[in-house]
């Protein structure tokens, strides 16, 4: 009796080919983390755009109500501007009659970078104002001195972007 072997194809893959798929994979992958960061950072200008409209009703309804702006300090004092890492409350006397609470950065971290917004108004004249991590905003929130306008105070960096708003009198307050 003899036996015969008879010699079965191979099924399996190669390690040079499972390496070609992990790499093929890898790169994918990389591509849509990357894709997905841009998305979640024009994901939270667009947040900070549309909280600074918000903020931007609610103090107007407070001026027709009061007469003046919210005020951290007083007429002809030094200037005197609140800050969302302070204290929360970088606005006051606006909730919960204007608005039902003060809109918080989505990346705001006090112990690092932080675009928190910032506020200074001595009733008359008023600036708020927060970072955008890309030049996502209309231009009438945007600071005119990087943004292609002609206002001569220097508020921001070359890669910051500040959103905000401000009467004419408070533009070069450096808040």
């Amino acid at each position: 009796m003899t036996v015969q072997y008879k010699k079965l194809g191979s099924r399996a893959f190669t390690l040079v080919e499972l390496l070609i798929v992990i790499a093929i994979i890898s790169l994918l992958s990389s591509v849509v983390l990357s894709n997905l960061n841009t998305a979640r950072t024009k994901a939270r200008d667009a947040a900070r755009i549309q909280n600074a409209q918000a903020l931007l009703t609610a103090m107007e309804l407070y001026h027709l109500s009061n007469g003046y702006y919210p005020r951290t300090f007083e007429p002809g004092d030094v200037l005197v501007k609140l800050t969302e890492c302070q204290n929360g409350t970088y606005i006051p006397d606006l909730v919960p009659n204007y608005i039902s609470k003060l809109p918080v950065d989505p990346a705001l971290n006090c112990a690092g970078i932080t675009h928190s917004w910032s506020y200074a108004s001595d009733g008359i004249d008023y600036k708020l104002i927060t970072h955008n991590e890309t030049l996502l905003s209309p231009p009438s929130l945007r600071d005119p001195a990087w943004d292609g306008g002609s206002n001569p105070c220097v508020l921001d960096g070359p890669t910051f972007y500040h959103v905000g708003m401000w009467t004419e009198g408070a533009a070069c307050w450096s808040i």
